[in-house]
Formats: structure tokens, C-alpha cells, sequence
């Protein structure tokens, strides 16, 4: 990594915390488990 990026993480996170109101891979689950009924509802079984 160099001086930049290193600059940008608090900055990609505070981001991140403002998108998904804090929730993060509890609002991507939900989307994800959907996709994945749609693509291939056997691996419920």
C-alpha cells in the first residue's frame, strides 16, 4: 500500500458505515440469500 491508500481507509469506512446505516453484512445477506433463491432454490435442501 502507499501513503495515499493508507489515507483513504478511514475515509472508505466512514463511507461504508453511512451506506449501510451501520448494519454492513446484515443488509447484504438478506439480498444475497434472495439471489440465490432465484438462481438455484436446491442448496435449501
Amino acid at each position: 500500500m502507499n501513503a495515499r491508500s493508507q489515507l483513504d481507509i478511514p475515509s472508505l469506512r466512514a463511507q461504508g458505515k453511512a451506506v449501510t446505516k451501520g448494519l454492513g453484512g446484515m443488509l447484504a445477506w438478506p439480498a444475497l440469500l434472495r439471489r440465490l433463491d432465484r438462481l438455484d432454490p436446491s442448496y435449501r435442501s
